[in-house]
């Protein structure tokens, strides 16, 4: 560790080294552990075949949500585009996908699929440069390239490439004049060693290491690998590392459904601290739970262990350590559905929580006095008589769906859009739209998205015509996914009243992909009761084969004409 730049280390003789910690490789690890679990099989993902079928499926069809660099949804195009079928061409997907080296894609794609002639740069280089269709896509493909044509030493070739991208013209100038000394001396003639110069030139400044590509191109075959043929460990073990990240964990229970793979909700008798895997389920992590820390866990896993199963919501409080799950970890764990398998209801567990508790409390002081209950553990019942719940009215839908949010940062049970899917299927533009969808949409593209508004942040404008104006930023989220918007000071001006949290509306807008993840512009905000109204463009109605045709027409028309609009 030194307190150096770069630079001076290098000039005094240090090597720089970076160390990445990456959470995938994690991921991979978790996945490895579930599978060897439930098989008893041990898949060494460093022994892979890097020739599988069906890994480079996924990666053709772009369904690489949780790929470790290739989920973006400008990657997804590119994949389907490329047809990728060797680790070689992930290596160079990596390698390119990043700013400046991105134009060569085209090129590479093209010659890659036959549509575009090789094109040959000189016969000493081209071996070097086969693997990439001629295109010098790595570091160390130039390196050789300036060796072989110019007779730079390897060390200086790397030199001149820092210098090329970093613009040291006085750097660069000497090398020219050696590198041009050297191809002459290989028989090149000096005006073609200068049109190869200025060709280097143009790679060089794009050049990404290709060792480093490589290390990243496997770790990405590796982890869909996983998801090819062990999708629910391999889903379990993403969702563990991702549970921290509410917009992660919806995609990623969006693509389990995909996949046909069921996410079963928190349930407190058969889930364990991390995501796992039962049959083709994942069932949730009772850490993932918002409120719920793992000493809670550890404490329920512990009593879980002792007792078997937990019957009722005062069982588990009798059993388990309240010291350490306490009052609000108990209400997070009723309020996400974990103990909706004993019976209860939420709104009863919550109405006897209290009585509950001090129950437990009470049988655990009992024990650490080493007091013994007449109905103890050696009567017939094996417990003390527990009361019941009372009759009180279930929660509603709202309620519920509100407190699985609240405490899951999603819902699960259902969603507030169920309930308008027809409207949100039969209004949405372009055709089928949901936020999951904006992710590959163009620039520009016009969009009307059905949608709820999860969070709304504003802020106020400081320059331009709008300056001291508030805009507003909502979070929009649907059942595939979530998306942020940006409401400018007029349109937030006039739609303010439909911006809020929890409103269910229509979004118009316009794609901007400006940022890392693509927003949306909003130009219009329409609430759900308005929307068929206001947003119906046409109505299409169709006969079935059974309908007879003159008399049916003729009733749709004196219909139609009784209500004109």
């Amino acid at each position: 560790i030194t307190q150096w730049d770069g630079p001076t280390c290098e000039k005094v003789g240090l090597m720089k080294m970076d160390f990445l910690g990456l959470r995938t490789l994690t991921t991979i690890q978790r996945a490895r552990e579930l599978v060897r679990r439930r098989t008893g099989r041990d898949i060494d993902p460093e022994k892979l075949p890097l020739d599988d079928p069906k890994v480079y499926e996924i990666f053709r069809t772009g369904q690489t949500d949780g790929i470790f660099q290739f989920e973006s949804g400008g990657m997804k195009d590119v994949l389907m585009k490329m047809q990728p079928s060797r680790i070689e061409q992930l290596i160079a997907a990596n390698a390119m996908y990043r700013p400046g080296p991105m134009e060569l894609i085209p090129s590479y794609i093209a010659r890659k699929n036959g549509t575009e002639p090789v094109e040959k740069v000189h016969e000493l280089v081209d071996d070097i440069l086969a693997e990439t269709y001629g295109i010098m896509i790595y570091q160390e493909q130039v390196m050789q390239v300036l060796n072989r044509l110019g007779k730079l030493p390897l060390n200086r070739a790397l030199t001149l490439i820092k210098a090329i991208s970093k613009k040291k013209e006085k750097l660069i100038a000497s090398e020219r004049s050696s590198f041009i000394a050297g191809a002459t001396e290989n028989g090149i003639d000096p005006q073609e060693a200068e049109r190869l110069f200025e060709l280097i030139m143009k790679f060089a400044g794009y050049g990404f290491n290709k060792a480093h590509s490589t290390r990243y191109a496997i770790v990405a075959y590796q982890t869909a690998y996983f998801k090819a043929h062990w999708p629910a460990e391999f889903l379990a073990a993403l969702l563990t590392f991702e549970s921290g990240d509410t917009d992660k964990v919806v995609q990623y229970m969006h693509e389990a459904t995909r996949m046909g793979i069921q996410v079963a909700p928190p349930d407190i008798n058969a889930c364990e601290s991390d995501f796992t895997v039962d049959g083709r389920r994942v069932r949730f992590g009772l850490a993932a739970v918002k409120g719920v820390g793992i000493k809670a866990v550890e404490a329920i896993l512990a009593a879980r262990e002792e007792v078997g199963r937990f019957t009722d919501l005062y069982h588990f409080c009798r059993t388990v350590d309240l010291r350490a799950v306490n009052r609000a970890t108990i209400e997070a764990l009723i309020k996400c559905g974990a103990f909706d398998s004993l019976g209860a209801s939420r709104a009863a567990m919550m109405a006897v929580l209290d009585q509950a508790i001090a129950m437990g409390q009470a049988a655990a002081a009992d024990r650490r006095t080493g007091q013994l209950s007449f109905f103890g553990e050696g009567s017939p019942a094996g417990e003390a008589p527990r009361p019941g719940f009372p009759n009180v009215e279930p929660w509603s839908q709202a309620q519920m769906l509100k407190a699985e949010k609240e405490t899951l940062g999603f819902f699960v049970s259902s969603h507030p859009l169920v309930e308008h899917a027809r409207e949100m299927a039969g209004l949405s533009w372009p055709d089928g739209a949901n936020l999951a969808a904006v992710e590959d949409y163009a620039e520009g593209t016009a969009v009307t998205v059905g949608c709820m508004i999860a969070d709304v942040r504003r802020k106020v404008t400081r320059s331009g015509r709008s300056a001291g104006k508030k805009l507003a930023m909502p979070t929009l989220e649907d059942v595939t996914g979530t998306c942020q918007a940006i409401a400018f000071a007029e349109v937030f001006t006039r739609c303010a009243d439909d911006i809020h949290p929890e409103a269910i509306v229509f979004i118009r807008g316009t794609v901007d992909r400006r940022q890392q993840r693509p927003t949306i512009i909003v130009d219009d905000v329409i609430p759900i009761d308005r929307a068929v109204e206001e947003i119906t463009g046409a109505v299409i109605l169709r006969l079935g084969p059974a309908a007879r045709p003159q008399g049916t027409l003729r009733a749709i028309g004196e219909l139609l004409a009784g209500h004109p609009g």
